[in-house]
């Protein structure tokens, strides 16, 4: 069996039933299905429960006085019974003797049926009594029609005294012509009917339905149930065995006869589902199973876990997934549990791709099982099936609660100030206050049905803890117009006047249902025009009827998963219903609404295809303007819930829960159930509603959801409702201060105040409204507190509201003086001035000539009397240089000066570059680039720079080059001396940091614009409908917030990219300081592709990029980035910008903050525990054991394993002080230029791979790992000439001698390969050699060097600043390559980054993570003047790196000042001191070493927690002392080591 509805459900009454009904799924063969009626299971197993089979107290019915049926067993044959449309019989046997009755001798028979509603009756109107229970109970069976089973029910008719009919299920159960079955249900009459028949109908015409008994009888009360015992339960642990999978395949087996095996590569971090209900956690192995050879689609992994599981104990699923090749269509993936063979639904996700997917679901056994299996299953046979890290745990729902609490205080309450005032302030100061709330504003709505507002219990517990209602069914189409053009608008009529006495506000449900079982049958019969004209008078009818009374229209119910009208009147037809419906009722909002959409349970309403859903919707043009949630669940968990409202809440739409109900036949769990989804609710900020569906029992279309008995007893579920209510009232009291003024923080909504005083007491009421600050209002007493006194009540939240910002102006260029250059008696150079003629200089390639003036005079020295020209140049490298072999010490550091500019060839700018030729004493050739300036021919410009030698060198030459040929270099002066040291900056003093607050001016736009202003002529204006939660990355720094306005900045008329709207924010701004940027963003219709939004500084003119993201849909995104100021500017203004000219800009909830760095590291230490250590027992053991208790021991550890690596250069190793600090601080090294075709093979044919080989040798040499970077580059500037200059066959040629020649070379040495980098950023040869050449390199690269992992790597991937290099675009060109065969075997993020943020970081790689392949920064580093910022920045990437369980290494892209391609990167300096930067890396690494001591206990051992890797234990003292040493290796389990002393 696959994924489809049931076929065989009927209506069979009158009355419409709520059936929402999900799928059914595979299962193993023998066991039975479940059915989800209105969202709860209901067992088909053996359709009837034989009387046959049940004891002789369940088959026997009493019947004693009390019940109210006359002749209940036929005693007295046919009395009292009537046939309902068909005949009716008394029989002693039929069939030959093969039927007789259960009990008693005689049975009655319907026969003769001509449709489903014919059976057997009984009037009782004079024996039932309204506002009592009743217990129905009968005992039937069919026969005849060649059925081998049928539905039969129960049914009551009921006619009121102004003729009103309605039917009422009680019962209904699958009978069979075998044996009999009973058949139970309840019911209670409200009002006061004048008629009441109960009746048997059900099977289709043909089928006679046979009747023993029936009982009717007031109904026992049910004894309260006990609360279940949850004492000590393990929260948070795994039920399941072996799910790591440590231990291969054991505690597993194979459902069916697929296959099961183990592979490596799934996500090492929990499904994030998990980790919002389990915090921090333990990493997962990344080990899974694979079900191989399935050829059914039930067949999978499964477990036997009877003995784990705890009665009415909710439990989380959560797990990763994936589905290999093969399939056609998406695929369904499915967690299922097998409990005493039914199948209960723990979680399902539709996979269409070849990526990791969260499966997340919820449970409870409430009975007794004795055999429980789970099994994950799903896709179609012959496609491969992978789970990993299956956590199967209790979870803990009031720690949640703690949560949620917190949370909604921030979103549903508000500071308020009382502000009282007098003639004089002694006439208040010191009266007492008390505040109590009246009514909590929040919507608390029920289902109500024309039959309940009869009962005057159930009316005044309504009006009484409710303020919304919907109605049942009486709004409904069927219910409307049964028959076609006979209307029935009485009893909604009736229900809305009811409301309108009670002021109670309504929601219309529904307008249609997709469902086609919904669907009255003069409607399905109808053609397509004639449907289509009976669509529109439908919606004419009603909404005109009722146009302004409904405050919220269903306006086609469960299009998710029905589509009964769309089927036949085409796709359009969903969006057109929304947009009449609009113009018939403007006033109402219009609503989709389904169920599922929260719980995890079902693919067709997943958040993400309601969101595609209301997109499409939107995108036809109808006005969906809410998101309704059914809400029909079971065993909630928050995070489940949690995460589809996070989800949904991206659209800006309001969330109304519209159905509510939870189930449980314990009321206390149901209670429970109940609570968790009240309070997931209240505390969502983009929750505006609950409406329950229903509270009183017999009224709710689930069984055992009631929180009020028939008879109107409370039940816990009920008292839980109501406690909550209460909890959501504020209360306040105490005196008004000298100032005249009581502040309290409560719930929104109404209160009332009472102030106390010596002469009396006043009352009055007002209001805490939803928002922020408001205007004053003044209410006069009748009679003041004193005399002629006036109290002032005045609301607002306690924001300050700083001044607009001043427009920004234009600053003037800052004019930088260049000073002379002295040259000293330090100065290396010789004859630096030319005072000497051109003695000590030579020509490069060209000429040298000495000038006093050129151009006719227009060019004289700036210093000096001459200056010397380098002229005649055919080369770029030609120019004027010096040999200084004698005078240059190796390990010094040398700043360079020179004052350089350019003359002739037309020519007015360009690069002139000092350069350093080194030849080493075996004639290698090094060029070393000091530095370069941008000169010109109408300046003198100093240019500055500096170097050092690591190794002995043979000759030594500095000299100036760069220039186009033609082009003359002028030269003035040239220093050369040894660098002074730099004094180290001082850690900057940041006085109130203000972490977390945002220093946007009317950031939710409660004031308009005002703060605000276009940049450039577009225009700025104001909506709603944006998110009112914080995106994810700013909540995780913030955590629990406030909600957002659901405010939004739109931007029209744009003409240009830059346009947009723009804030001055340059006072409030510190320097040093590291902000984070968050924001919600969307674009407006008319974009032609893919547009980037980006949040951008002007700081004193130039551009800071604070975000960027690429949209290309109708949603809003988050845009994350970060920024720092490290130098005091004039001017800063913040503005986003980015979409093409034409296109309009949606801007919500801009957030510029600075973060709190430490707060974020006691999080990431919590983690690293986690990830990084393992509980070790150290077990002694010797001849003499007894004599070990006691004895001391110290253990140390001597090496993280974590790879912790850097950058190294050929010549870096020439230098001992590098060389030095180098091993001792790493243990993988990377070769920054040395492995590259450009250094390898320069010129076609002419090799160098002796400085690789060096490098090598030197690793191997250390025990240090290197990694092979890169085989290619695909960024053009980085392809050498010779290459760019062949045809596409002779590239294809070179680019496997390429391979060939490297990877033979050194196969087994490097153990990473980066094979072709950059791919994101470049394209050269893909776009000479085709997309397949990027999958074939790694394909071949695999070939010739199986050992080695390859590796995708790119930049600015962890950082949010760039479009192009996102995570999701990386992801996607990894499943590209892998689609086409590369063996990409992990991921490369480079790391070159400014002032990071944990969070935006941690975001990045929790994405990529999903793919299971071992993520590594490739080549870290970190950029700031200040030493100390810069040991920040290098810190928090670090941690974040070293807290991340998908991170499997961390490469430094240098660390020695000038051997880095970053400025203010260098962790020690050119001469070898240590920097702040360089101090906190080895503090890191220091903390990251376990040390541990103590004595062996009574049991041999020595216990510890520690960091993976390699240590010492030293046990006893002095001579006795014995060292041993171990290692931890990397695992959840504790590692148990026996040592022998």
């Amino acid at each position: 069996m696959g994924f489809s509805s049931f076929p065989h459900l009927l209506l069979l009454s009158v009355l419409v039933v709520h059936l929402g009904l999900t799928v059914e799924t595979a299962l193993p063969p023998n066991s039975q299905a479940v059915l989800r009626v209105n969202g709860r299971r209901q067992v088909q197993s053996d359709p009837c429960v034989p009387i046959g089979n049940q004891s002789k107290s369940e088959g026997r019915l009493k019947v004693g006085s009390d019940n109210i049926i006359l002749n209940p067993r036929f005693e007295n044959g046919l009395s009292n019974w009537t046939g309902k449309g068909c005949n009716i019989f008394l029989y002693e046997s039929m069939g030959d003797g093969n039927v007789l009755p259960p009990y008693g001798k005689f049975f009655a028979s319907a026969t003769n049926r001509t449709a489903s509603w014919n059976g057997i009756e009984q009037e009782i109107t004079g024996r039932v009594q309204t506002n009592i229970a009743y217990e129905v109970t009968a005992v039937v069976r069919i026969y005849g029609g060649n059925l081998a089973s049928a539905d039969v029910q129960i049914t009551l008719w009921v006619q009121s005294p102004d003729m009103r009919e309605q039917y009422i299920k009680i019962a209904i159960t699958q009978a069979t012509e075998n044996d009999w079955v009973q058949l139970q249900g309840k019911l209670l009459l409200n009002g006061a009917p004048s008629r009441v028949i109960i009746f048997l109908e059900g099977p289709p015409p043909g089928t006679d339905i046979l009747i023993s008994s029936l009982v009717v009888k007031h109904a026992e009360k049910t004894p309260r149930p006990p609360r279940p015992a949850m004492k000590d339960a393990p929260f948070g642990v795994n039920i399941i065995e072996n799910s790591d999978l440590e231990d291969e395949t054991n505690w597993w087996f194979p459902l069916g006869n697929c296959a099961l095996s183990i592979g490596i590569g799934s996500p090492l971090q929990l499904p994030p589902m998990a980790i919002e209900s389990l915090g921090p956690h333990e990493p997962l192995s990344g080990r899974y199973i694979l079900a191989k050879n399935r050829t059914d689609s039930w067949m999978g992994a499964a477990q036997m876990i009877t003995d784990r599981l705890k009665l009415y104990l909710t439990y989380q699923v959560s797990a990763w997934v994936r589905i290999g090749p093969g399939s056609t269509s998406p695929q369904i993936v499915n967690v299922a549990l097998g409990v005493d063979g039914k199948w209960i639904n723990g979680g399902q996700v539709e996979i269409n791709d070849d990526v990791w997917h969260e499966v997340g679901g919820s449970f409870r056994i409430e009975k007794q099982p004795s055999k429980i299996m789970v099994y994950v299953q799903g896709p179609a046979p012959g496609v491969d099936l992978m789970v990993s890290g299956l956590q199967i745990f209790p979870v803990d729902r009031k720690a949640r609660f703690r949560f949620l609490k917190r949370q909604t205080d921030k979103i549903r309450k508000r500071n308020v100030i009382l502000r009282f005032s007098g003639s004089e302030a002694s006439n208040v100061t010191g009266n007492f206050v008390e505040v109590k709330q009246a009514e909590n504003s929040f919507p608390f709505g029920s289902c109500i049905t024309r039959a309940s507002i009869d009962n005057e219990h159930l009316v005044d517990f309504l009006v009484k803890n409710f303020n919304w209602v919907v109605f049942g069914n009486e709004l409904k189409w069927p219910w409307i117009e049964r028959q076609q053009g006979i209307l029935n608008y009485k009893d909604a009529d009736d229900l809305l006047n009811f409301c309108e006495n009670y002021n109670l506000e309504i929601r219309g449900h529904c307008i249609f249902w997709e469902m086609e079982y919904a669907v009255q049958s003069w409607v399905q019969s109808l053609n397509g025009s004639d449907l289509l004209t009976a669509v529109q008078k439908h919606l004419t009818d009603l909404l005109m009827r009722y146009k302004g009374k409904f405050k919220h229209y269903d306006v086609d119910n469960e299009m998710l998963h029905g589509s009964f009208y769309k089927d036949r009147l085409g796709k359009d037809i969903q969006a057109n219903m929304f947009k009449m419906a609009n113009q018939l009722d403007p006033s109402a909002t219009l609503f989709v609404n389904d169920y599922h959409v929260e719980d995890g349970s079902d693919t067709r309403s997943s958040p993400e295809k309601y969101i595609q859903q209301i997109l499409d919707l939107k995108s036809q043009g109808a006005l969906v303007e809410g998101i309704g949630i059914q809400g029909h669940i079971e065993s909630p968990v928050g995070p489940i819930v949690r995460s589809a409202l996070d989800k949904l809440g991206t659209l800006g739409l309001p969330i109304w829960f519209t159905e509510l109900d939870v189930s449980s036949t314990n009321e206390y769990v149901r209670a429970d159930d109940l609570e968790v989804m009240l309070r997931e609710a209240f505390a969502h900020p983009s929750v505006e509603g609950i409406i329950l569906w229903g509270f009183w029992e017999l009224y709710m279309s689930r069984q055992n959801a009631y929180l009020v008995n028939a008879e109107g007893k409370i039940n816990e579920a009920g008292r839980r409702y109501l406690a909550l209510k209460k909890e959501w009232l504020s209360y306040a009291n105490g005196h008004i201060d000298a100032l005249g003024e009581f502040r309290f923080r409560g719930f929104y909504g109404t209160y009332n105040v009472e102030i106390s005083s010596p002469t009396g007491k006043l009352n009055k009421t007002f209001v805490v409204e939803k928002g922020f600050p408001l205007a004053a209002s003044q209410l006069e007493f009748p009679k003041p507190i004193e005399s002629r006194s006036i109290l002032i009540l005045i609301l607002r939240s306690e924001e300050t509201m700083e001044n607009p910002p001043t427009e920004i102006g234009n600053g003037n260029e800052e004019i930088t003086r260049m000073a002379c250059v002295a040259a000293g008696d330090e100065n290396i150079i010789l004859n630096p001035n030319f005072e000497d003629g051109l003695n000590n200089w030579s020509a490069n390639g060209c000429k040298i000539v000495l000038h006093d003036s050129m151009a006719d005079g227009k060019i004289v020295p700036q210093t000096g009397k001459v200056f010397a020209a380098a002229t005649e140049r055919t080369q770029t490298w030609n120019g004027l240089q010096q040999e200084i072999t004698a005078r240059v010490q190796r390990k010094l550091a040398y700043d360079v000066t020179t004052v350089v500019r350019i003359y002739g060839n037309n020519v007015t700018n360009a690069t002139v570059q000092a350069t350093l030729y080194v030849q080493a004493p075996g004639r290698r050739d090094q060029y070393i680039v000091i530095s370069n300036v941008q000169a010109t021919d109408k300046d003198w410009i100093q240019l500055k720079g500096k170097f050092l030698l690591n190794g002995s060198a043979s000759k030594v030459v500095i000299y100036v080059e760069g220039p186009p040929p033609g082009t003359d270099i002028l030269v003035n002066s040239f220093v050369v001396k040894h660098a002074g040291k730099t004094p180290p900056s001082p850690p900057p003093v940041i006085e109130n940091p203000a972490y977390g607050v945002n220093i946007i001016t009317n950031s939710e736009l409660t004031d308009g614009t005002n703060g605000w202003f276009p940049l450039g002529n577009c225009n700025l204006s104001v909506a709603t409908g944006s998110p009112r939660i914080l995106p994810p990355m700013a909540r995780e720094s913030l955590g629990v917030h406030g909600p957002l306005s659901g405010r939004y900045i739109t931007v029209t008329n744009r003409t240009q990219t830059w346009m947009g709207p723009a804030q001055i924010i340059t006072d409030k701004l510190k320097l040093f300081l590291t902000y984070q940027v968050s924001a919600w963003v969307r674009i407006g219709k008319g974009a032609s592709g893919p547009q980037n939004v980006n949040v951008a500084l002007g700081v004193d003119s130039q551009w800071v990029n604070g975000g960027q993201v690429e949209i290309n849909d109708d949603i809003w995104h988050e845009i994350g980035g970060s920024f720092r100021i490290e130098k005091q500017p004039s001017k800063v203004m913040v503005y986003v910008q980015g979409p093409a000219p034409g296109v309009d800009l949606m801007l919500a909830g801009l957030q510029i903050f600075p973060v709190d760095r430490v707060s974020r590291f006691k999080h990431l230490a919590r983690l690293t525990d986690k990830n990084r250590k393992r509980d070790v027992i150290l077990k002694f053991s010797r001849a003499d054991s007894s004599s070990l208790v006691g004895t001391s021991l110290r253990v140390t550890q001597t090496q993280n394993s974590f790879p912790i690596g850097s950058c190294i250069s050929r010549t870096n190793i020439d230098n001992e002080d590098f060389v030095d600090f180098f091993v001792k601080h790493f243990n993988w090294a990377v070769f920054g230029n040395e492995l590259k075709w450009y250094w390898t093979e320069p010129q076609q044919g002419n090799f160098n791979y002796k400085d690789a080989d060096d490098l090598l040798a030197f690793c191997q040499s250390h025990n240090i790992d290197a990694r092979g970077h890169c085989i290619f580059w695909e960024v053009e500037s980085a392809v050498q000439s010779w290459i760019k200059s062949l045809n596409k066959n002779d590239l294809m040629t070179a680019v496997q001698n390429r391979l060939t020649g490297l990877l033979t070379r050194y196969k087994g040495k490097f153990t990473h390969y980066d094979v072709n980098n950059e791919m994101l950023h470049g394209s050269f040869y893909q776009d000479r050699l085709g997309k397949d050449i990027r999958a074939n390199m790694f394909k071949t690269a695999h070939q010739l060097d199986p050992s080695a992992t390859l590796f995708v790597n790119d930049y600015h991937v962890e950082d949010g600043c760039d479009p192009k290099a996102c995570p999701e675009k990386y992801i996607a060109h990894i499943l590209d390559l892998q689609e086409q065969g590369a063996p990409v075997g992990g991921i490369g993020v480079q790391g070159h980054i400014d002032s990071p943020v944990g969070p935006v970081v941690s975001s990045s790689l929790d994405k990529l993570a999903i793919l299971g392949l071992p993520i590594w920064f490739t080549e870290l580093d970190v950029s700031s003047n200040n030493e100390y910022i810069r040991g920040q920045d290098m810190e928090v990437m670090l941690r974040e790196a070293f807290a991340h369980p998908a991170v499997d290494g961390i490469m430094l892209w240098g660390f020695w000042e000038l051997f880095m391609s970053r400025d203010n990167s260098c962790l020690v300096n050119a001469e070898g001191d240590i920097n702040e930067a360089g101090k906190r890396l080895l503090s890191v690494k220091q903390e990251w070493l376990t040390n541990s001591h103590g004595h062996i206990n009574e049991q041999g051992q020595f216990q510890f927690r520690g960091f993976h890797g390699t240590y010492e234990v030293e046990v006893g003292s002095g001579s006795k002392k014995v060292t041993k040493t171990f290692v931890v290796d990397k695992d959840d389990s504790p590692l148990v080591l026996s040592i022998d002393l």
